[in-house]
C-alpha cells in the first residue's frame, strides 16, 4: 500500500474531468461572446434659464401679435352696413377669436363676454340691427368653462349665424332669401 492516497476516488475522476471541461467550454463562450452594454436611458431635459426666458418671450410675442391684429381689425367691428347679415358674422367671428384667445392664455373661457376688453379686443360690438351691444346677453359658458355659445338677442337672431366653441361658427338654415 501506498503513502499517498488519491485525493479524488476513482468513482469522481470521470465528474470531475466533466465538469473541468464543462467550465472550460463556458469560459470561452463567455470570452468570445461579445458583451452588450445596457441600454442607454434619454437623460432628463434640462430647461435653462436662456431657454425659459426664450420661450416666455416667444409668448409674450404671440400675445402682442395678437393683441396688435385685434386692434388692427377692431375697425371693421365699427364699420359695415345696418342691414345686419354681414356685420353680424363678422362681429361674432371676431368675438369667436378673442374667445379663443383668451382660453388660449386661461385654459377656460371668460365667465362674461366684458373679460375680453381691453386685452383681446378693445370694446365689445354693437349688433348691427339693433345698434347697441346684445352679444353678451346671448353668451353662455358651460359650469367649468370649457365650452361656450354667442349668438344674437336681436329681431334677426332667428337666421343669424352663431359662434359655438367646438363647432366656430354656425349657420342655420332658414327660411327666405339669407344665404351665408
Amino acid at each position: 500500500m501506498s503513502i499517498f492516497r488519491p485525493l479524488i476516488s476513482a468513482k469522481m475522476r470521470p465528474a470531475l474531468l466533466f465538469t473541468m471541461l464543462a467550465l472550460v467550454v463556458l469560459s470561452w463562450v463567455l470570452l468570445k461572446t461579445p458583451h452588450r452594454a445596457p441600454e442607454a436611458t434619454p437623460s432628463p431635459t434640462v430647461v435653462t434659464a436662456k431657454d425659459e426666458f426664450g420661450r416666455q418671450q416667444e409668448q409674450t410675442q404671440t400675445r402682442e401679435k395678437r393683441k396688435a391684429y385685434l386692434a388692427e381689425h377692431h375697425k371693421k367691428l365699427a364699420l359695415g352696413s345696418r342691414s345686419g347679415g354681414d356685420t353680424c358674422d363678422y362681429n361674432l367671428t371676431h368675438l369667436g377669436s378673442a374667445l379663443e384667445a383668451y382660453r388660449a392664455d386661461h385654459s377656460t373661457y371668460p365667465a362674461k363676454l366684458s373679460e375680453l376688453v381691453p386685452d383681446y379686443i378693445a370694446h365689445l360690438p354693437n349688433c348691427p340691427s339693433g345698434g347697441k351691444e346684445t352679444y353678451s346677453l346671448a353668451y353662455t359658458v358651460s359650469p367649468y368653462g370649457y365650452q361656450c355659445t354667442l349668438g344674437c338677442t336681436e329681431k334677426h337672431e332667428k337666421w343669424a349665424p352663431h359662434y359655438e366653441s367646438l363647432k366656430g361658427m354656425v349657420y342655420p338654415e332658414a327660411e327666405g332669401d339669407f344665404i351665408p
